[in-house]
């Protein structure tokens, strides 16, 4: 009997444009008539391996379609799955990953560096198994990209159906569901309205991040930088430590180092 692959792992670092891979896959199974799973955004890895454990596995309907979108480092082995990581540039990892969580410099550097380490792990994967995707590319083809990952995922998808898709996601279609969010987080608040756990991501008392339960967009997850423009996020003292901790990093992904 063959062995259904119903389980999509959307894994890898931070800030690499993974949510919205998350839910480009989501948007490819649910268009050609498969029911994307979990509905609503579930929020930590724990829970998702969990789900996957206790619920995908044993689902034998062919209809549903699993995508869970992890940061753990997983095995290359797990039954019934496929896997999907994000390659970015680790300069914009760092400058999105700092202003994304207002942390420290090193902070975001730490996560920046992983990045590679992340990349050599799932280069291991079967081929078969594995599919890659350059931040550049999901940012300047999105067409293409939602084709290709429609071939991968063993739902081809025609061309009017892959521009619909990258419509609905665009970079405008996204800051509008996160605007819509954050007005409704906002509504609540001022009329002393219960606020759910799941409708925000709680950082201390004084940041928090309105999230949206079916795309799983949050308060500043779209920036209105472009792919280069990292330098602006950091003050001048800043920059020549993130490069000299990156450069090496940078190159062995492919990007070019950076001067100062």
């Amino acid at each position: 009997m063959t062995i259904l692959n119903n389980t999509t792992w959307v894994v890898g670092t931070p800030r690499t444009g993974s949510m919205l891979t998350y839910n480009l896959v989501k948007e490819i199974f649910n268009s050609e008539g498969y029911c994307a799973l979990p509905k609503k955004m579930v929020k930590s890895d724990k829970e998702k391996i969990d789900m996957y454990k206790k619920t995908s596995l044993r689902d034998l309907d062919e209809k549903n379609k699993y995508v869970l979108k992890v940061h753990s480092i997983l095995r290359s082995n797990l039954p019934k799955s496929k896997f999907i990581v994000n390659i970015r540039n680790p300069f914009d990892i760092c400058a999105s990953f700092f202003e994304f969580m207002k942390c420290e410099c090193d902070s975001a550097i730490k996560v920046a560096k992983a990045h590679w380490y992340v990349i050599e792990h799932h280069k291991t994967f079967d081929d078969s198994a594995i599919f890659f995707i350059r931040y550049e590319k999901l940012e300047l083809e999105p067409i293409k990209v939602i084709t290709e990952l429609s071939k991968f995922l063993g739902v081809e998808l025609n061309l009017r159906c892959a521009k619909k898709i990258s419509k609905k996601f665009d970079k405008r279609a996204v800051k509008k569901i996160i605007i819509e969010t954050e007005n409704k987080l906002k509504a609540k608040m001022e009329n002393q309205k219960k606020i759910l756990p799941d409708e925000l991501v709680k950082i201390s008392d004084n940041n928090y991040r309105a999230l949206d339960l079916t795309t799983g967009f949050q308060t500043r997850h779209i920036s209105n930088r472009k792919s280069g423009e990292w330098k602006k996020v950091f003050v001048d003292t800043e920059i020549p430590k993130v490069i000299v901790a990156l450069n090496d990093v940078a190159v062995k992904l492919g990007y070019e180092r950076e001067v100062y």
